[in-house]
């Protein structure tokens, strides 16, 4: 991202206030994988500098392009309070500019606090019940079939684990993970259709490093990266939390089935775990372990060229990622 088109940027932001020159400050964010480059700015606009302006501009090229849309057709329409705010989407080129606020957070890891984890999953909840029916035209992505796909590397991932010795007993989960797979579009269907959760637009990457608090009063959550939102079960964004989370924080583990409840009130729903919802919940986890977690560990834990601490780690998270499959496989079939 060249530093004139972030200045013409923030002109058309700050409008003669930055054109009479502006101290313009930028810094390469991490995260953000939809994203070719994510760069937080900071301009300070009087002579003193006084008047802040903080921004992040995102440059989306080829399919992330969609998620400049997300944010005008979703975000901006339908989460106004659980996203950033969309502050313009400037075309260059092939390549679009998505300008949107940069959030101040409370703190740097609030989800030490279950109550922050359930007032997360309430709004996310929210969320999911004002889309029950609505009529949003979603930026057009086959998560189906590459849902499947990446099912089938992480089998093959999995089976060359039996040919590595400290890796072997992740294979001894092969026979469950190969049999979700095998049933996968099935499993879709019937979580797709389940009552009362329903297909509708979901954040579609929810999890710990994707959600903050945000710094005001009351305090309130917010989900980044709107990049992998589509149609899906609302389930989904829920245990992609509560999965991620529970991998770091042994509170939220211990307290799982009480944030699951948490969710479902703000989802406008009984809080009851039901021996459906848990099938459907699991099976929405087994699905977001296959959309590249699972497979990205395997096949990291296989990676001679890492060193031996980085492909334990990964052995660690994929062996996680199994006990999902491994609870899927036990509730759906």
């Amino acid at each position: 991202m060249t530093e004139w088109a972030a200045r013409q940027t923030l002109t058309e932001l700050i409008g003669k206030v930055a054109s009479e020159g502006a101290n313009l400050q930028r810094k390469t964010m991490a995260g953000g994988t939809e994203a070719a480059e994510t760069v937080l700015f900071t301009a300070r606009y009087d002579s003193n500098g006084r008047k802040v302006l903080r921004f992040v501009v995102k440059q989306l090229s080829g399919r992330p392009r969609r998620e400049a849309e997300i944010y005008a057709r979703l975000v901006q329409q339908h989460a106004s309070k659980l996203g950033p705010r969309l502050l313009g989407i400037h075309r260059r080129g092939e390549t679009l500019l998505l300008v949107i606020e940069a959030v101040r957070r409370k703190n740097a890891w609030p989800w030490r606090d279950n109550a922050s984890t359930a007032g997360l999953l309430r709004e996310v909840g929210r969320f999911h019940a004002e889309l029950d029916g609505a009529d949003i035209r979603m930026p057009e992505w086959d998560y189906e079939a590459e849902l499947v796909q990446a099912g089938q590397s992480a089998v093959e991932a999995l089976d060359r684990c039996r040919y590595v010795k400290e890796l072997r007993p992740l294979s001894r989960d092969l026979r469950p993970l190969n049999r979700i797979v095998e049933a996968l579009p099935r499993l879709r269907g019937q979580l797709l259709a389940e009552k009362p959760f329903h297909r509708r637009p979901i954040h579609g990457d929810v999890h710990p490093g994707n959600a903050l608090i945000r710094s005001t009063s009351p305090a309130r959550p917010v989900l980044l990266d709107w990049g992998r939102a589509r149609e899906g079960s609302p389930l989904e964004d829920a245990s992609s939390m509560l999965q991620s989370l529970r991998l770091w924080e042994p509170e939220a583990l211990s307290a799982h089935d009480s944030l699951i409840k948490h969710y479902l009130s703000g989802l406008g729903m009984e809080r009851r775990l039901t021996e459906s919802v848990r099938s459907a919940y699991w099976v929405a986890g087994a699905s977001n372990a296959l959309a590249g977690a699972l497979t990205m560990h395997l096949w990291e834990a296989l990676d001679e060229n890492r060193d031996e601490q980085q492909r334990a780690g990964a052995a660690w998270m994929a062996q996680n990622w199994l006990r999902v499959i491994r609870r899927s496989h036990a509730w759906a079939l």
